[in-house]
């Protein structure tokens, strides 16, 4: 077998996530070279969780998730760790847009004309102080 095919099916078999049997037909190998190229796989992680890593691999791939999306995820939530931030009331603030890319247009907008992002926070509370006090009056 040349060895990018060989590489290939390794990555297949890893992230499969099914039985030995399915993964073995889904890839014309037998159920035998899934068992070694799986044994070599969690010998060759060694000390990490595998079996962590593989049900990961499995409830991404039920979800529809690919590395990308994941390592997508991971960067925006280390942006939302940053101190001060209270990361519940972000995500129940992202849980209750209705059209987030409509919130992705509008910071591209603001990017765009240069407007500073970091002075966005400032700016809306100045706005909404603004509005509560004209309704005072």
């Amino acid at each position: 077998m040349p060895a990018a095919m060989e590489s290939l099916i390794k990555q297949r078999v890893t992230a499969h996530g099914e039985s030995s049997d399915r993964i073995a037909a889904d890839n014309g190998i037998r159920t035998g070279t899934v068992s070694n190229i799986l044994d070599k796989w969690k010998r060759a992680v060694q000390g990490l969780d595998y079996k962590s890593a593989s049900e990961l691999a499995i409830h991404c791939k039920k979800e529809g998730i690919n590395l990308a999306d994941l390592t997508s995820a991971l960067r925006i939530k280390n942006c939302i760790k940053k101190p001060g931030t209270e990361e519940k009331l972000v995500e129940q603030f992202i849980a209750k847009l209705h059209d987030p890319q409509k919130l992705v247009d509008i910071l591209e907008k603001l990017r765009l004309i240069e407007f500073p992002l970091d002075q966005l926070g400032e700016r809306i509370l100045l706005g909404m102080e603004h509005i509560i006090t004209q309704a005072e009056m």
